[in-house]
């Protein structure tokens, strides 16, 4: 029996997706501490629903706006400013990084 396993590419790819996860990241770690800041606790409230929310409409934002629920308005409205629809010249890298994120890599594995 032998076992293939393909999982992708390797080396450059490799890095160039952990630098794009390492960026959201930071994204997503803004918004925690913002909340930690803002209220006063940490944890913060509704810790585990936290992110930052990338859209590409006014009203995908407003969907999502639960996602900084915690943050005053002063933050939320600093967030809604950058978004790709009101930031053209940030609109490219945030997209892709917000596509990516949610892309999900799969491994597959072929017994011969």
């Amino acid at each position: 029996m032998r076992l293939w396993a393909f999982a992708g590419k390797r080396g450059l790819s490799d890095a160039y997706g952990e630098m794009l996860y390492q960026l959201r990241a930071a994204l997503d770690g803004s918004v925690y501490q913002a909340a930690i800041i803002e209220s006063g606790q940490d944890p913060p409230p509704n810790e585990n629903r936290l992110e930052f929310p990338i859209c590409v409409s006014a009203a995908e934002f407003h969907k999502s706006a639960w996602k900084i629920a915690p943050l005053s308005k002063q933050c939320r409205d600093f967030i809604e400013s950058i978004q790709p629809y009101n930031a053209p010249e940030l609109a490219a890298p945030l997209v892709v990084l917000n596509m990516l994120d949610e892309m999900v890599w799969t491994t597959t594995v072929v017994v011969h």
